[in-house]
């Protein structure tokens, strides 16, 4: 489970407030004896940083098709991009 959890965190060393959230979250998970309310925190605060991150997103890819052509804005849906 670990590996699956490692591929998961994002680029290695990842400093973000997000992969900060989630290296967090994967050490209460690992943690046997942590409580209950520890682990429902944590993962509210993971939630929460993530939604944030997506709306930023969501953000950053509205601002991208502004300045692009048509064609480039159907190649950006293609691969994934928007």
């Amino acid at each position: 489970m670990n590996s699956m959890l490692n591929q998961l965190t994002g680029p290695p060393g990842s400093d973000s407030e997000l992969g900060k959230a989630w290296k967090t979250l994967q050490t209460v998970v690992e943690e046997k004896n942590m409580s209950d309310a520890t682990v429902r925190a944590k993962l509210n605060e993971w939630r929460r940083l993530h939604e944030k991150a997506r709306a930023e997103l969501k953000d950053a890819q509205a601002n991208l098709v502004t300045v692009l052509t048509l064609r480039q804005e159907a190649v950006m849906l293609m691969v994934g991009v928007l």
